[in-house]
């Protein structure tokens, strides 16, 4: 017997713990091991710490920092080149208690609590590709 219920329960579910997988330099191993077994020893020892090397591949930095937030083509002494960032999100909260008398016929006071997640954006790291290869990359502090 169909249950459509049951399986929406059931589909939501398990999406909700799927989404809820920390993104780490071990989750990504774990889901990648082919392209962690083609990296050379030193590579995969830094992978594993969540490092990156100049030197390294797209799919060695990708599984140590994951997908960039954003990137960007350019073009430097006639050489073509990639940059990745990553892009830290941190929270801030707005808000406060409102209140107000009104008239409506009768008179009332009502009161509200408001409050707003908003979220700061600053660079936590840019990475340049040559060729595929980190060439130079940086950290913020």
């Amino acid at each position: 017997m169909y249950r459509p219920l049951a399986f929406l329960s059931l589909s939501s579910a398990t999406l909700l713990m799927v989404s809820c997988t920390p993104n780490t330099p071990q989750t990504r191993i774990a889901n990648n091991p082919d392209l962690y077994q083609q990296l050379t020893p030193n590579h995969q020892s830094l992978v594993q710490r969540g490092q990156i090397s100049k030197g390294m591949n797209k799919k060695a930095v990708y599984l140590a920092w994951g997908d960039p937030s954003r990137s960007s083509k350019g073009s430097e002494n006639g050489k073509l080149f990639e940059k990745w960032y990553y892009i830290r999100y941190t929270p801030y909260y707005t808000g406060g208690l409102y209140g107000g008398y009104g008239y409506g016929g009768r008179g009332y006071y009502g009161t509200s609590i408001s409050r707003t997640t908003n979220y700061n954006s600053e660079l936590e790291a840019e990475v340049k590709f040559h060729k595929g290869i980190v060439t130079s990359w940086e950290n913020a502090r």
